[in-house]
């Protein structure tokens, strides 16, 4: 009996130092890390695209690369959009207050001289200087539309909502398009404008639309002036895909 007391006693302890390096490691990984392998800026750190878009402006992927206007997903975006996604950050609009990871004073500087090229690497940056080293964590991949479900829930969030929603929607502005609700998948399905999205689909009216710009170049779905980036063809592949599959909710 003693034999196996002292074989369980060892065991026990075994496993409390064994938790206690888990509990230790963990400790020292940055509370903000989202997964993926963390790497750690130095003052060499060049400032890139990679960089604002993985470890400044990660946090905004969240929803301002599909479900949020305006579109942050590539580099060029940002750009686009630099005066707005300057005023926002610094102003603590975006993110969002009620979302708990922030951008720190470091993190919001590297925007700033990546948009006006005033610094090269980290170490030109004075809020960076003065603050612990940063972690930065990969961004997470980003899975085309191709490989995703064929369901209402993939076109309603990667087609719908970016492309469509601030005009398809009761609450619209444009009150025209208000009345041709694509907010829901009964909407689509059955609802008084459904025949947008009949079969065959090279024949609908949905794909009518989002195909016609490519042509003239001056109309179509999104329109110019709503300075929202076009549906692509992989978008348009999707659809067409989408209605001939019988239009599946899941």
């Amino acid at each position: 009996m003693r034999g196996w007391s002292y074989i369980i006693i060892c065991k026990i302890i075994f496993l409390s130092l064994f938790l206690a390096s888990c509990n230790y490691s963990n400790s020292k990984k940055d509370p903000n890390a989202t997964g993926g392998q963390n790497i750690n800026l130095s003052g060499d750190t060049l400032i890139t695209d990679e960089l604002v878009m993985s470890y400044s402006l990660q946090a905004c992927q969240k929803c301002h690369a599909g479900a949020k206007q305006p579109m942050l997903d590539t580099a060029a975006a940002v750009k686009a959009n630099i005066s707005q996604v300057l005023i926002e950050i610094n102003d603590g609009t975006m993110p969002p207050p009620q979302e708990p990871i922030k951008l720190t004073a470091c993190q919001k500087a590297i925007v700033k001289h990546w948009a006006d090229g005033t610094a090269k690497n980290i170490g030109e940056i004075a809020e960076c200087k003065s603050a612990p080293p940063p972690v930065i964590t990969p961004a997470l991949p980003i899975i085309p539309i191709e490989l995703m479900p064929l369901n209402f829930e993939t076109l309603k969030t990667k087609i719908i909502e970016p492309k469509c929603l601030f005009c398809h929607n009761p609450k619209g502005e444009d009150w025209e398009a208000a009345l041709v609700s694509f907010e829901t998948y009964a909407d689509i399905t059955t609802g008084e404008y459904s025949k947008y999205w009949d079969a065959p689909a090279i024949q609908s009216k949905v794909y009518d639309e989002i195909t016609y710009h490519q042509e003239t170049k001056t109309n179509g779905m999104p329109p110019n002036d709503s300075k929202t980036a076009r549906v692509t063809k992989s978008e348009i592949d999707f659809i067409v895909r989408w209605i001939d599959a019988g239009k599946p909710e899941l």
